[in-house]
């Protein structure tokens, strides 16, 4: 695999030259990114990147300048295992073969089922599965999951790329998540859903898109999915808790700048019963226009900043055209919101990431919806202050111990922060959060340890602890996010948990071992325990589950 690697190093500029797709935000994938960017950075080679979907190109790239002398055996499977994911971009000669391929067509590499590569145009098409089946023990009940479906990623001409993504769902999940789905009318993650038998869901999940160079640093994608900004385990900027949605994303990338143009159209509110989604014809529509901008100030030091206008209106047909004023890619637009006389939700703030020692990265995030100094000095709890703030710190190698990593994070967010006048201008989609998945009014502090002490095993031991100030019985302490902030409870005197305050014990230990090229099995211990002061909102979940899959992250329900 060494050799393999050096002689990439050398012809991987010749190859590296395709319109590029983009890898899924998979923690278990995204956490082998960032231990090798937190370990090798360097002056010539540093993987930087703002956005959790990473270019399949940029990571190879930067994969194929490491040192692998200075790899661990764990470090060196892995960098081999992301080039091998990755194939496109490395020539025939260099890419694993499978020893014994199926009807001498299928599987003739270890990661892709079938595949096409001739001159200016490629084609890689994969099954996908998540199956598990297990008990929660507090609930007595059986939950299970089935997911099919199949992938497909190419690109033709070296200038356009082209990705999609299906599958259909059967699932009963644990109790608070059942709520959750009643609650917002979505899956959490999903969109559109029906009942399945008395206590489960069926849900369709599509993804696609193409991507496009217009020039050698300006690309664009087009397409139906999600997205999600910032370096932590949570973004408070731009999340993918939520479901896909259809968007045009402009990147620019020269010198030490990243540039992000995202214009989405979004669902405004969906009207459900316990059946599932009520089809009463088309959704109400709103739409949202977002930049970001990233500045690499030194090889280990990022910051950027960001703007988001969220815009729309009642509409006697269900829906909204799109205003051009927010199509301009470098406007501010809270000017053009104040000059149009709009009443949009604009939001903005700020990321940094810091990279030191070869170790350490600490992060964060600072997002304004709105501010005024004079209300802040007085310490008066005014409710339109709305702020919301993360921290966190990721630790390689902890204490000397290889390929044992930590990472710390807490994100507080305030009342009513995210929400607006009502659906058509609060930060979310489909009735789910576009940043965290708790809303606003809330404190969260996790705790992740990750350990690879062979190759092809991950264990994941993750703890969340959350307080919650939540609303119910017709109040509005600010925590759900599609409520109107016209219908607060009070002007003064606001803080963070205020309401029905929830306490929220998530712990999740998760063993994968890889059988085979992205295929694991995984054993998942999940334990759940929300306490308020109405027993109503109480429950209590504890289950375990054993399960399979094949090319596709875990499906996660941490809130």
């Amino acid at each position: 695999m060494k050799k393999i690697i050096f002689i990439c190093v050398l012809l991987g500029s010749t190859f590296l030259k395709a319109q590029s797709t983009f890898l899924v935000n998979d923690y278990q994938y995204r956490s082998m990114v960032e231990r090798l960017s937190i370990l090798y950075y360097s002056d010539s080679n540093n993987f930087v990147s703002p956005d959790a979907y990473y270019s399949r190109e940029d990571l190879v790239k930067f994969a194929l300048n490491l040192n692998q002398d200075t790899l661990s055996k764990v470090d060196a499977y892995n960098l081999g295992y992301l080039l091998q994911d990755n194939s496109e971009f490395l020539p025939d000669s260099l890419i694993q073969q499978s020893k014994r391929p199926i009807f001498k067509k299928l599987y003739r590499t270890p990661a892709n089922f079938a595949e096409v590569k001739v001159p200016y145009f490629s084609l890689k098409l994969s099954p996908v599965l998540n199956t598990s089946i297990g008990t929660d023990l507090k609930q007595e009940t059986s939950l299970f999951l089935n997911t099919r479906g199949a992938e497909l990623r190419g690109q033709v001409d070296n200038r356009i790329g082209f990705y999609a993504f299906v599958a259909d769902n059967q699932a009963v999940f644990p109790t608070y998540m059942r709520q959750s789905v009643y609650a917002n009318s979505a899956v959490y993650g999903e969109n559109f859903w029906k009942e399945f038998k008395e206590e489960g869901f069926d849900f369709f999940s599509a993804r696609g898109y193409i991507t496009a160079r217009l020039s050698k640093h300006i690309s664009a994608q087009w397409g139906y999915d999600r997205n999600f900004i910032g370096n932590g385990y949570r973004s408070l900027i731009l999340s993918d808790v939520g479901g896909a949605y259809t968007f045009l994303k402009l990147k620019t990338k020269i010198w030490k700048l990243d540039y992000t143009n995202l214009f989405a159209d979004l669902t405004a509110s969906v009207p459900s019963n316990s059946a599932g989604l009520i089809l009463t014809g088309k959704y109400p529509r709103k739409q949202m226009a977002f930049h970001h901008l990233g500045y690499n100030i030194s090889k280990n030091v990022n910051i950027g900043v960001f703007e988001a206008i969220m815009y729309g209106q009642p509409d006697s047909l269900g829906g909204n055209g799109w205003n051009v004023n927010y199509l301009n890619p470098i406007i501010f637009y809270r000017a053009i919101e104040q000059n149009l006389g709009s009443a949009g939700n604009a939001l903005l703030g700020l990321d940094f990431q810091w990279k030191f020692l070869h170790r350490f990265s600490l992060y964060g995030q600072i997002v304004l919806d709105e501010f005024k100094l004079s209300h802040i000095r007085a310490q008066d709890g005014w409710w339109a202050n709305k702020q919301s703030g993360q921290l966190g710190l990721k630790y390689i190698n902890v204490a000397g111990v290889k390929n044992l990593d930590l990472q710390m994070e807490m994100n507080v967010v305030r009342p009513y922060m995210y929400g607006h006048i009502d659906n058509y201008t609060s930060y979310s989609h489909f009735n789910q959060a576009l940043a965290h998945p708790l809303g606003a009014n809330f404190y969260e502090f996790l705790g992740i340890i990750k350990a690879q002490p062979l190759p092809k095993l991950h264990i994941t031991n993750k703890v969340f602890w959350s307080r919650v100030g939540k609303d119910t019985l017709g109040t509005n302490w600010g925590q759900d996010i599609l409520q109107s902030y016209r219908s607060r409870e009070q002007d003064y005197d606001n803080e963070i948990g205020q309401g029905f305050t929830s306490d929220i014990l998530f712990w999740d230990l998760t063993v994968s071992y890889q059988v085979k090229h992205n295929l694991f099995i995984d054993v998942r211990h999940v334990y759940r325990k929300e306490v308020n002061e109405l027993s109503i909102l109480s429950n209590e979940n504890q289950f375990l589950s054993v399960g399979l899959r094949l090319n596709m992250r875990h499906r996660l329900q941490e809130f």
